[in-house]
């Protein structure tokens, strides 16, 4: 047995005096976080065991492993009860095996189009879905679409109108149009519209009348209207841009972020060399000549 300390003799008697045993750092998984009660390092390393395992570590959904030790896996609150009788793979391949129909869904939903589970739980419901007996305002739960469980060991009482959709053995050919069938009716695009912001600068020259680009005509660019119409009312233009004008990635980001709330003006678009091509005077009393284009006040 080994011991920290010295022994001592006190007559015909020995005293064994103990001291604390010398300060360890153990990192024994070399993942660079030593063990929770090292005398240095990190400390926190809950499973030194396990290169895998340390603080901010990517989390492996449903794996009842507490990789990034935070105390608890990454799973939904319900999920707990799933669990018990269906298997985390189940629910991994139930819920990727959903996709998108077309490019169109990601161009504005980006992960909620290709991940049903991760891009749908704890979301707001933006616009009642009539088909889905689903209110705008609504969050977005493991029993909004599993609204229904018919087994009696753990019955979910429900309208089953989203589970019937879905609930058959032929996975693969679930797409958004699944649940979202009526998209003409149900999806409101307007309101993924309502935080485009017009810079009063560009409707000098750009409006709804497309006759020329680049002169104003007889048109305007004051209301929503008037920008659909200046983008030939065409979604794919912006849904899915494929020009070289502006940075696709520019513009896909800028309709995710309109649609999150964050407002979206001519110029977070139309952006790339704009000081260039737009010989723009102070205070627009003298013509302008923008290539074979040409605006006055």
């Amino acid at each position: 047995m080994n011991c920290f300390g010295c022994c001592r003799r006190h007559g015909n008697s020995i005293k064994l005096v103990l001291s604390a045993p010398p300060c360890v750092e153990t990192d024994a998984d070399g993942d660079g976080y030593t063990a929770a009660g090292s005398c240095s390092g990190s400390a926190d390393d809950c499973n030194d065991n396990n290169a895998d395992i340390y603080p901010g570590a990517p989390e492996v959904y449903g794996d009842r492993i507490d990789a990034d030790c935070d105390g608890h896996d990454l799973i939904f609150p319900e999920e707990d009860e799933c669990f018990n009788c269906h298997a985390v793979t189940w629910s991994n391949y139930i819920h990727t095996r959903v996709h998108p129909p077309d490019d169109s869904c990601v161009a504005c939903h980006g992960e909620r189009a290709t991940n049903v589970r991760n891009g749908h739980y704890g979301h707001i419901v933006r616009t009642t879905s009539i088909s889905n007996n689903i209110t705008a305002g609504e969050i977005i739960r493991c029993t909004t679409c599993h609204d229904i469980h018919y087994e009696p060991s753990y019955y979910i009482p429900g309208d089953n109108i989203v589970w019937e959709k879905v609930d058959n053995d032929d996975y693969d050919n679930i797409t958004c149009l699944t649940c979202h069938e009526t998209l003409t009716s149900d999806h409101e695009s307007g309101t993924g519209h309502n935080n485009r912001v017009i810079d009063e600068l560009c409707s000098h020259c750009h409006t709804s009348d497309t006759t020329t680009l680049g002169q104003p005509g007889n048109g305007t660019l004051a209301s929503d209207e008037d920008v659909n119409i200046l983008h030939r009312s065409d979604c794919i233009l912006c849904h899915n841009y494929a020009g070289t004008e502006m940075d696709a990635a520019i513009v896909a980001q800028a309709i995710l972020d309109g649609v999150d709330g964050a407002q979206i003006s001519c110029l977070t678009c139309h952006n790339a060399g704009f000081e260039e091509i737009h010989a723009v005077l102070e205070n627009h009393t003298s013509l302008i000549n923008v290539g074979d284009t040409s605006c006055g006040n």
